[in-house]
C-alpha cells in the first residue's frame, strides 16, 4: 500500500457545518419545489438524501475515500484529511492546487449549482403563476422546453457530482434523473386531461428537455 499524505490540516469532522449545509439546501429547494403529492414527496426525500450525504462526506466522514483507500493511496494528489481527499475528481486526474477550495472543477460545479438554482426558481415561479392562471406554462423558459425546472435540478444534482461525487451520490444522480422524467411525463398526461388541444399542441412543437 502507498504512503499516506495526510495533508496541512483536517478538513472533515465539521458536524455543524454538514447539518448547517444540509439543512439550507434542503430548506431553499423544498421552498423553491414545494413537494405537495406523494410522488412528489418521495422524490424530494431522495434528493434529500443526496444532498446529506454529499455534505457528510464533503464536511463530515469521506466514507468514499476509507472504502477505496488502497486503491487513492498511490496518487500524489490524494492528501487523505485535507479537502482534496474528497475531491476525486483532482485525485484521480492528479490536478494539484495552490487552493483546495478553487480550481477547474470546482468552477464548472459552481456555475452549474448556483446557475441551477437562480433558474429553478424562476422556473417554478412561472409555472406557478401560470397554473394559478388556469393555462399551460409556455412563456419564459417553458417556450424553449417543456420541463426547465427539472432541467435546472438537474443542473444542480450534476454540479455537486463534479465538486464532489461520492458512492451514494454517484448511485442516486442516475436514479433521480430518471425518476424526474418519469415524473415529468406523468405531469404531460395530466396536462392534456386538463388543457386537451392547447398543451397538445404546446407539446408537439416544443422538446421536453433538450433541443
Amino acid at each position: 500500500m502507498g504512503e499516506l499524505n495526510f495533508g496541512a490540516e483536517m478538513a472533515y469532522g465539521h458536524w455543524r457545518t454538514v447539518i448547517f449545509s444540509a439543512l439550507t439546501w434542503t430548506l431553499v429547494i423544498y421552498y423553491v419545489i414545494r413537494p405537495r403529492a406523494f410522488q412528489e414527496i418521495w422524490r424530494f426525500a431522495l434528493l434529500c438524501a443526496f444532498l446529506i450525504d454529499e455534505f457528510v462526506e464533503l464536511y463530515g466522514y469521506p466514507l468514499t475515500l476509507y472504502m477505496f483507500l488502497d486503491n487513492l493511496v498511490q496518487h500524489p494528489a490524494a492528501h487523505m484529511l485535507s479537502h482534496q481527499a474528497g475531491d476525486l475528481w483532482r485525485i484521480l486526474f492528479n490536478v494539484g492546487t495552490r487552493y483546495e477550495a478553487f480550481d477547474f472543477f470546482h468552477l464548472i460545479a459552481g456555475i452549474l449549482i448556483f446557475g441551477g438554482l437562480i433558474a429553478l426558481y424562476y422556473a417554478f415561479t412561472v409555472l406557478r403563476a401560470s397554473l394559478e392562471s388556469g393555462s399551460p406554462a409556455t412563456i419564459g423558459p417553458y417556450r424553449w422546453v417543456r420541463h426547465p425546472q427539472y432541467l435546472a435540478l438537474f443542473s444542480i444534482l450534476l454540479g455537486y457530482v463534479i465538486q464532489g461525487p461520492t458512492l451514494i451520490t454517484l448511485l442516486l444522480f442516475p436514479a433521480l434523473i430518471y425518476s424526474y422524467v418519469s415524473l415529468a411525463r406523468k405531469e404531460e398526461q395530466a396536462a392534456l386531461k386538463t388543457f386537451g388541444h392547447a398543451y397538445r399542441n404546446y407539446l408537439e412543437h416544443t422538446p421536453g428537455f433538450l433541443r
